[in-house]
């Protein structure tokens, strides 16, 4: 083997192991990093509480093996009381308090060891003339563990070590002289390839941890002495050590932690000329140097001479524990009331844990918790275990500091806890009502001995200035605390309802008439009556949408506009149509009376042969019917074969004898005058009548759409100021509640929508229905008037169906009587 001058820690080889602890029957030290770095505080002299024991086994009443202890996991090997039953393998997990017996045949298993990280239980079983390693994974949550095979052969099998998935086991069979090591790498899926490591002459109590193997070997005997030497294997380098090459006392009861090697020296004390057992340690170093190991003795005398024999020691972060089967009893060879002690490495402070009249063996120590075999007076083997209590140190947070942060922006950070006890905690603060309004804070991690949240707040506008938030972290007893100052500084920004930078509004700031304000502080113009354009209910927006004759209203709705020809006399117009015109007249095109040319107007117009004296000759006379009357003696001219076309003539006295003679009359026909002067009024009184009917048709016409058309407006008026009032009330009831909520700036942004959109809405519906009192309007006004209209037409109508009658009827007898 190759020898190792000097032993120094490799803090690289070691950094990222954790510990493992070791079988009992051995001296091992058990130190996490988290352990280096503190994680047991000086706090104290403990003392030894009958509450804190328990004991394991409850299953079988005879265990024969030593405990191993690896985290929350203890296994060992127990063997019912009638003889000649297997052995099994027991496991107790002290997360869930349950026991349970891992193998279920008819074999010898026995030597377990577990790791308490990846939960693999190792173990040996001989079957049917052959040795082998087994193995299963233990599920804490059914608490199965499958069982897997590794190695079998005739070989014998023992010393068996684990760490993480690393296993390590010693053999030795009559084919060789030697006793040889192995290790495998379990792959989780049923393999583990093994692999020689050293075999030497007596290959015992090997140690594993990480890449480190160490083992103890009985070279040779010196003078009658035994003498024995520690072993050591780097994986990394393939490399074997011989740590304490040309030292012959006896050293024995190897252990291993990190880089850290302990052991049991036998050596001579000249002082008070016996043997003792001694407790040494050093550390390693791969390459080393070339130096002895500086070896240093643990005190664990007490300052006393008395005799007394420390084994089996074991060892986890500061504590030690051994068996001492001599302190009891001076004097003696051997005693059958050993007790378990703990020594304390940070303080040299020496403790008794058991004091009952059983003996105990082969202790094993993992972090607080110590187990070991107890043989009790009824000859009952039991396992057993203490665990120490620390004293409770407060929890420690982490500074937090004063924050500042700007409304609208979020302010996050993170808290955090630790515990040197590893305890588990909880914030106590802040409590949800000591958050400010929207602050949130969560736990994000909570693992033993620490715990992490994070806060998180967008603060408001509103809630500018300072906020005070207690946060606080408990372990249940102890807690540590800070009070955090958080100010919110106000920040001017779209929104804030205050007009800045290059912000045309924000909120109501900057707005004018039929504006709003957008979600990027920008004008938008809104559509309103009197933009020029029509939108929504409007029939028309000043001049858009106004056709000839109409103009816009104040509420965008068409007025039309009286004019020359819409059938309605107005303003400086004569005449419209029918209306305004009377007797003998017309309307012009441009609505001014023209006089028409008639019967008794003294001009003589058209077909007429005199009209008043003109057209009048000497003689001659002009009728009612502008018809000349002729000069001379009426006579009653009686045409001969025809009497009764009798008819009127003028004749001179010269030719009154000649008519005389053929029947003539002297005087006009007096049935001709009656006929003719019948017709002749009935023709003029329907004229007159046909007149009169035309001017009071259009009059009432004129009235009738005057009256109706007034009344229909006043109603419309009404209607829609009545409209317009309850907008104008809804919008200023909106306005003034705007302005209320704007005083706390809390809602600002979501009551402007509301009135937007609630004042939109009342817009469109004045709007809507200013347009359906419109339509309806101009419905009522175009039946009145169509009413009147129908009517008077069907009077007109009617006269001047009587007028025309009398008129032929005047015209037939004229013509007649002409013939």
């Amino acid at each position: 083997m190759k020898s190792l001058a000097s032993c120094r820690i490799n803090e690289n080889l070691f950094a990222h192991r954790t510990c493992s602890p070791i079988r009992g029957n051995r001296f091992f030290l058990f130190i996490l990093l988290f352990i280096l770095l503190g994680y047991f505080p000086a706090s104290g002299a403990e003392t030894i509480q009958p509450e804190n024991f328990k004991q394991l086994s409850h299953l079988y009443t005879y265990n024969d093996e030593a405990p191993y202890i690896s985290g929350n996991l203890v296994v060992w090997g127990a063997k019912p009381v009638i003889m000649g039953i297997a052995r099994h393998i027991m496991l107790y997990d002290l997360a869930t308090g349950r026991e349970i017996q891992i193998t279920n045949n008819n074999f010898e298993n026995a030597s377990p060891a577990v790791d308490g990280e990846s939960k693999l239980v190792v173990y040996k079983s001989a079957r049917n003339g052959l040795y082998g390693i087994y193995l299963c994974e233990y599920n804490p949550a059914d608490g199965s563990c499958p069982e897997v095979k590794i190695s079998e052969d005739a070989n014998y099998k023992y010393w068996i070590e684990i760490d993480a998935n690393r296993i390590v086991w010693v053999e030795s069979s009559p084919a060789f002289p030697y006793r040889k090591i192995y290790a495998c790498d379990y792959d989780f899926a049923g393999r583990c390839p093994k692999q020689l490591v050293a075999e030497g002459d007596s290959v015992s109590r090997p140690n594993l941890e990480g890449n480190l193997l160490l083992w103890e070997d009985r070279t040779n005997y010196d003078g009658g002495i035994l003498t024995e030497h520690l072993f050591l294997h780097d994986f990394v380098t393939s490399n074997n050590y011989d740590l304490d090459k040309g030292d012959n006392e006896v050293n024995n009861m190897p252990a291993l932690d990190g880089n850290k090697i302990f052991w049991a020296k036998q050596k001579y004390n000249t002082a008070l000329q016996r043997w003792e057992r001694v407790l040494v340690h050093c550390e390693y170093a791969p390459q080393g140097t070339p130096n002895v190991c500086a070896m240093q003795e643990v005190d664990t005398t007490m300052g006393k001479t008395t005799l007394f024999a420390p084994s089996s020691p074991s060892m986890s972060g500061k504590r030690i524990v051994y068996r001492d089967d001599l302190r009891n009893d001076p004097g003696q060879s051997y005693s059958n009331n050993a007790d378990i002690y703990h020594y304390n490495l940070e303080t040299g402070e020496i403790l008794r844990v058991t004091t009952e009249p059983a003996s105990q063996h082969m202790p094993m120590v993992s972090g607080n918790r110590v187990v070991w075999r107890e043989v009790n007076v009824n000859n009952t083997l039991l396992v057993r275990l203490y665990e120490f209590k620390m004293p409770n140190n407060p929890p420690i947070l982490a500074s937090i500091g004063n924050k500042t942060a700007d409304d609208g922006t979020l302010l996050q950070f993170q808290v955090s806890g630790t515990d040197t006890d590893n305890d588990s905690l909880s914030f106590t603060h802040p409590l949800a009502q000591d958050l400010p309004p929207g602050a949130g804070f969560n736990t994000t991690l909570n693992q033993a001995g620490r715990l992490e949240g994070t806060f998180n707040w967008t603060p408001t506008a509103s809630q500018a200035g300072d906020h005070f938030v207690l946060f606080e972290v408990s372990d249940g007893k102890l807690y540590s605390s800070e009070m955090v100052t958080m100010r919110v500084a106000k920040r001017l920004y779209c929104g804030d309802g205050i007009l800045n930078g290059t912000e045309q509004c924000d909120g109501t700031a900057g707005l004018g008439a039929h504006q709003a304000c957008s979600s990027t502080c920008t004008l938008i113009n809104l559509p309103y009556c009197g933009d020029g354009m029509v939108n929504g209910g409007e029939q028309c927006d000043g001049t858009t949408g106004v056709g000839n004759h109409q103009q816009c209203s104040s509420g965008c709705t068409l007025i039309n506009l009286p004019y020359c020809g819409d059938g309605v006399k107005n303003g400086t117009e004569q005449c419209d149509g029918s209306a305004g015109v009377g007797l003998h007249q017309e309307c012009s095109q441009s609505c001014t009376l023209v006089n028409l040319p008639y019967c008794g107007d003294g001009i003589v117009n058209n077909n007429e042969q005199c009209d008043g004296s003109a057209g009048i000759n000497n003689g001659q006379t002009c009728s009612s019917l502008c018809t000349f009357v002729e000069a001379g003696i009426a006579v009653c001219h009686r045409p001969l074969g025809n009497p009764e076309n009798a008819h009127t003539i003028k004749i001179s006295a010269d030719a009154l004898k000649a008519h005389l003679g053929h029947g003539d009359t002297v005087g006009a026909c007096v049935e001709e005058n009656l006929e003719k002067n019948k017709a002749e009024d009935n023709y003029i009184k329907a004229k007159d009548n046909y007149e009169k009917a035309k001017v009071e048709h259009s009059n009432a016409l004129q009235n009738q759409k005057q009256e109706g058309f007034g009344k229909i407006m006043n109603a419309y008026q009404a209607k829609l100021l009545k409209e317009e009032y309850s907008y104008r009330e809804i919008r200023d009831r909106l306005a003034n509640a705007l302005r209320g909520q704007g005083q706390s700036k809390v809602n600002y942004s979501k009551t402007m929508n509301e009135y937007k959109a609630r004042l939109a809405k009342e817009d469109w519906n004045y709007r809507q229905r200013r347009e359906q009192l419109s339509r309806a309007m101009q419905v009522q006004k175009n039946e009145c008037s169509q009413k009147a209209m129908n009517e008077y037409r069907v009077k007109m109508v009617k006269e001047e169906e009587i007028y025309r009658k009398a008129r032929n009827e005047y015209y037939k007898v004229t013509q007649t009587k002409k013939k």
